[in-house]
């Protein structure tokens, strides 16, 4: 179903996007994508990059947004937007840029990205280069809502997570590689795409930009720990850090000595500083993508071993394992870190601003439905719950004995047209759903049978109080009077057979004929009556489990052999809705 509004985000909070600079280095040893081999890599405002992982959803790095939206201190006035190159990576003109580009509506991110506690009680945070070591960059994933759908052309990548997520209700296409940490100790070769200086210039109208690339490197470090991982004062200084959570290098080996200056490549050039091109600024926010890939410079990626115990991947495709973040000092080579999707915490964050409520892979803050009955959310009266409470199960013999009986939201009970999703009066008996205790049924018969549990013994735990204590109590279901309930005392307990004496006052003969008939003579209606253990004086007894015996109709009761009884044998069905009533003699 497609889908065209912003609902209310589920981690972090939402802001409101604004245009601003944020540049860093990133691929090495690339090649133009000239083959469309990686259309869900998109440029993403003026000087990133990002990754669609689901319908109107995608990935890139906190340093590429704005100050201001990251803190919601300021208004947006001009709207954040990706841009989608065409199938050959680039673009034919300005008509072609302004087709690929979708806005940003919204986005959330982990609040582990700053450190706050280094800034001052009256500081408002920001951004800005000055205080840009306060950015945590392992934990730097921003998630962003679409206001619209890529172009058709373009299918999301699947995202590598953590073995202990629960991914169920992801929008995203998921896999688990539980071997991760033993793979990277071969430092296997990956891929990074990007929009970065260096390759791929090209001029748009009077806009010079650059088109999608991609890398190959070498996957050389991570770790799980990244507490006190802080960035350079920068995002294009070199810093070092005793905790990575991924770090990919050149498979050339290549130093900034021998690479240069990206910045120094104009549009329409080709890049001269090595062997290999170099894409440089502009592709922070990338992915970083493990598994199956093309080559390029005579490299190639690493492919998966087939899938073992407790993972689920496809060896034959790629997957993003993290977004591409800044440079840092490894050893005397150029090395770039990356925001891990695979680490417990960040997986966490990832599925629940991805999460998909229905099932209909639209993650919950891009989806018109979210609970997918048929009624967008803002006239919908139960946007989350397709499912809603629409009067009483009841389950014999089970504990607890009774829950809510739930009905389907996109039926139209009441045939007027109108789904129940949004129809203040689902069963058209004039009585608002919110005060009808049956809103889906004219009259008073809400209650559905649910499947029995055995006959449970615990219901009669004689080891201190003595069963003779206990009570079963008779009562309607529908439309229940306390002040009308009968107390039959028990005398003795078999396998689904249950001996009682008369309530007070009561005749054998008048005790059996209250049975009989049920709620008729005891509720003011005559549908369902229950038979229910309690303590003494109505309460459940402490060495006893209260539960429901039977609820049922009294239609499918049968009695006899009654003359001479002082008291009544009452011999369950095994569904709980049947009761057969004799008589008995005892002293």
């Amino acid at each position: 179903m497609r889908r065209t509004k912003l609902a209310i985000l589920t981690w972090g909070f939402w802001c409101a996007l604004s245009l601003g600079p944020a540049t860093s280095r990133a691929v090495i040893n690339g090649s133009d994508d000239a083959t469309g081999a990686y259309p869900a890599v998109a440029a993403f405002g003026s000087g990133c990059s990002s990754v669609l992982v689901a319908p109107r959803v995608m990935l890139t790095s906190g340093h590429c947004m704005p100050a201001h939206t990251l803190s919601c201190t300021d208004v947006a006035t001009s709207p954040l937007a990706v841009t989608f190159a065409e199938p050959d990576g680039g673009w034919t003109d300005l008509a072609s840029f302004n087709s690929r580009r979708v806005p940003v509506q919204g986005f959330v991110r982990r609040s582990e990205l700053f450190d706050l506690s280094q800034c001052s009680s009256s500081d408002i945070y920001d951004c800005s280069d000055a205080e840009r070591p306060l950015i945590d960059h392992s934990k730097e994933l921003i998630v962003m809502y679409l206001a619209a759908e890529a172009p058709a052309d373009v299918t999301p990548l699947p995202i590598l997570v953590h073995s202990s997520t629960g991914t169920s209700h992801s929008a995203a296409e998921v896999g688990v590689f539980t071997g991760l940490e033993t793979w990277v100790q071969s430092e296997p070769v990956v891929t990074t795409v990007g929009y970065g200086v260096g390759s791929h210039a090209e001029t748009v109208g009077t806009m010079q930009v650059r088109g999608r690339d991609y890398g190959l490197q070498r996957w050389v470090e991570t770790e799980t720990d990244f507490s006190g991982y802080l960035g350079a004062s920068n995002c294009n200084a070199l810093v070092g850090s005793t905790n990575r959570p991924g770090v990919v290098v050149s498979p050339a080996d290549l130093t900034a000595a021998q690479v240069g200056d990206p910045w120094a490549v104009q549009p329409g050039q080709d890049w001269q500083g090595s062997q290999h091109s170099h894409s440089g600024g502009g592709d922070s926010g990338g992915p970083v993508l493990v598994g199956a890939g093309i080559g390029a410079k005579g490299d190639a990626p690493t492919p998966y071993s087939g899938p073992g115990a407790g993972t689920s991947y496809d060896p034959g495709r790629n997957y993003v394992a993290g977004t591409a973040s800044l440079w840092v000092a490894y050893g005397g080579e150029l090395a770039t870190a990356f925001n891990p999707t695979w680490t417990a915490s960040a997986s966490a964050f990832l599925m629940s601003a991805l999460h998909d409520s229905d099932g209909d892979s639209w993650a919950d803050p891009v989806d018109d439905d979210r609970d997918g009955d048929g009624c967008d959310n803002d006239v919908d009266q139960h946007p989350d719950d397709r499912w809603v409470p629409i009067g009483t199960e009841v389950r014999p013999n089970c504990n607890p004995s009774t829950a809510p009986w739930l009905g389907d939201e996109s039926l139209d009970s009441d045939a007027d047209g109108v789904p129940n999703c949004r129809d203040d009066d689902d069963d058209g008996d004039l009585l608002p759903d919110a005060q009808d205790p049956c809103p889906v049924h004219v009259g008073n018969l809400c209650v559905k049978f649910g499947p029995p549990c055995p006959w449970n013994p615990k219901f009669f735990d004689c080891r201190t109080a003595g069963c003779f204590e206990l009570l079963v109590k008779l009562s309607s279901v529908i439309n229940p009077d306390p002040t009308r309930d009968l107390f039959f005392p028990v005398l003795e307990v078999g396998e689904g057979l249950l001996t009682v004496g008369p309530p007070e006052g009561m005749t054998v003969a008048e005790s059996a004929r209250m049975l009989a008939r049920g709620a008729r003579s005891v509720g003011r209606t005559s549908e369902v009556a229950t038979l229910e253990v309690v303590g003494p004086y109505g309460r459940v007894g402490p060495d006893t489990v209260g539960g429901i015996l039977a609820a049922y109709e009294p239609s499918r009761v049968k009695v006899g052999g009654l003359r001479g009884a002082t008291a009544l044998e009452l011999r369950f069905g095994r569904d709980g809705r049947s009761l057969e009533i004799s008589g008995t003699r005892r002293r």
